[in-house]
């Protein structure tokens, strides 16, 4: 039960710096385009 506790924090941290990325990469588009 601990276990996946641990690993249902680890993901929502892995999308939110995937959201982070995505964030960062349209702003780039942005300025490029």
């Amino acid at each position: 039960m601990k276990d996946k506790f641990i690993w249902k924090k680890e993901y929502s941290w892995v999308l939110l710096l995937n959201l982070m990325y995505a964030i960062v990469f349209f702003i780039i588009m942005k300025i490029y385009n």
